[in-house]
């Protein structure tokens, strides 16, 4: 577990991004030339901040580092140790310019760029960099230092900003040789107020400017899994009946089924059994999924946990998964209905349509 109050910040530079605009490539930098000195209370504010994230689990992950080679925030980072203050800078500044070129969109906002190192109470290197909305008024004042410091205590107090982004990568307090470099000497950390894992755009931040991957992560995993064999389900299976089966059966495996991996192959010779379907499933399905996923349903706890029958014209049903068949019957024919359905007690509904059919 991760424990931002625990370090102390040795060095720390603030740069600004401004958006990208029609015409140009990509967003814009706006350097600073000087380390930037932090009073303790905004020291701890930002603590409070990271401290914070790392309780959204849902927009909180340990991702592995995919890109390490030169011109990457990993390799930025790595040769800084005890490197000089100019030094800092200049590669501060290479790693802002880095989150610049990511921004290729003009929906993506500016905002405040702070690059921090760290030291942990076991002396291992952290190298934080935090992403965070300007206050408007102080845009043009960035270069005032108690403006600074007004600035930084408007983003970091600002519980509410929706645009507040970490990266970072720490060394690691045990060594596992059997994890490919550099992820056998280094951790990272990510986290993004608006994530979400099916977002496009979210890819900005995490992919293309710190170079981290979150498909190995269980929890990710999962959620493709369960995502894809939920639409498949409810794409490609046409009987009402089965397909509620089967949709049932997707979130057994993580509700009841106690085997702590799942492969979406051995699913589907499981669970389907119409051949044609199957096999859809294991050539369209399977070979984008990894061959066996640790299960971890944090990601999914919602999805389980509600369960959701639709019909044509938009209308739904929705309600708990473990009550929703005690509360909902579908009636076929007038015999399946007696004289208590009419006593007051139970709503009787005609919706046109089949269910799952949308």
């Amino acid at each position: 577990m991760i424990n931002f109050y625990n370090l102390e910040f040795k060095r720390v530079v603030l740069h600004q991004i401004v958006a990208k605009s029609d015409g140009i490539e990509h967003a814009t930098l706006v350097p600073d030339e000087n380390l930037f000195d932090l009073n303790d209370d905004v020291t701890n504010t930002i603590k409070e901040r990271l401290a914070k994230s790392c309780s959204k689990v849902s927009k909180a992950f340990e991702p592995e580092i995919l890109d390490y080679h030169g011109g990457t925030f990993f390799s930025f980072c790595e040769t800084l140790k005890e490197k000089s203050n100019s030094k800092f800078i200049s590669s501060s500044t290479d790693v802002a310019m880095l989150l610049a070129r990511s921004q290729t969109k003009n929906t993506i906002p500016g905002g405040s760029l702070i690059f921090i190192e760290a030291l942990s109470p076991t002396f291992k290197t952290w190298y934080i960099a935090i992403k965070a909305e300007w206050n408007k008024a102080l845009r043009y004042e960035v270069h005032n230092q108690r403006s600074f410091i007004k600035l930084l205590d408007d983003v970091f107090l600002d519980s509410n900003s929706k645009n507040f982004k970490v990266g970072a990568i720490f060394e690691k307090d045990e060594i596992n040789m059997e994890i490919p470099y550099p992820n056998n000497l280094f951790g990272a950390y990510f986290f993004d107020e608006q994530f979400t894992i099916d977002s496009k755009p979210a890819e900005y931040f995490y992919k293309d400017f710190l170079g981290f991957t979150l498909d190995s992560l269980p929890k990710v995993q999962s959620l493709k899994f369960f995502k894809s064999t939920d639409n498949f389900i409810r794409s490609y299976v046409g009987d009402s009946d089965e397909k509620n089966s089967l949709l049932k059966a997707l979130k057994q495996e993580f509700l009841i089924n106690e085997e702590p991996s799942v492969s979406p192959t051995d699913f589907a010779n499981l669970y389907f059994h119409e051949p044609k379907l199957k096999e859809t499933y294991v050539n369209d399905i399977a070979p984008y999924l990894p061959p066996l996923i640790n299960k971890d349903p944090l990601l999914i706890k919602n999805k389980l946990e509600k369960k959701k029958i639709e019909f044509p014209n938009n209308i739904s049903i929705t309600g708990p998964e473990k009550t929703f068949d005690l509360s909902v019957e579908f009636i076929n024919s007038i015999e399946e209905l007696s004289d208590e359905d009419f006593d007051g007690s139970t709503t009787i509904i005609k919706i046109k349509g089949n269910p799952y059919q949308k």
